[in-house]
């Protein structure tokens, strides 16, 4: 068994999605000890929390709100990627992963995770 501590941040607006998400992290890294998963639902919330604490890894879905309890902003995700680039603030986590249900945002925003900056 490693004796490695591994943080996620899930920032996904959608509660079966994350609760799946979970479950594939959790049965991946069970022989890992210290597994702590953070949850949010917006923007706003997910750069509160990059800010203090360190993740290593953000599982980010594209299409999500910006402010808690608003509708989901196609532009949420990459939003957040942004801010993460440009505040020194946020702690940039060691991996990101991109998910959407949205098939058309795929393709587009793909090029935010293929970059050599994450």
């Amino acid at each position: 068994m490693v004796n490695t501590r591994i943080s996620v941040l899930i920032a996904d607006d959608s509660d079966r999605k994350t609760e799946r998400v979970k479950s594939v992290i959790f049965e991946s890294l069970k022989d890992r000890a210290g597994i702590e998963v953070m949850t949010t639902t917006s923007v706003a919330d997910a750069m509160q929390l990059l800010s203090v604490h360190d993740f290593d890894l953000l599982v980010l879905d594209l299409f999500l709100p910006l402010k808690p309890g608003a509708t989901a902003d196609r532009q949420g995700g990459v939003r957040l990627l942004t801010e993460i680039q440009r505040y020194a603030r946020l702690r940039p986590p060691s991996y990101i992963v991109g998910l959407t249900a949205h098939r058309e945002l795929e393709s587009k925003y793909s090029e935010y995770f293929d970059s050599d900056g994450w």
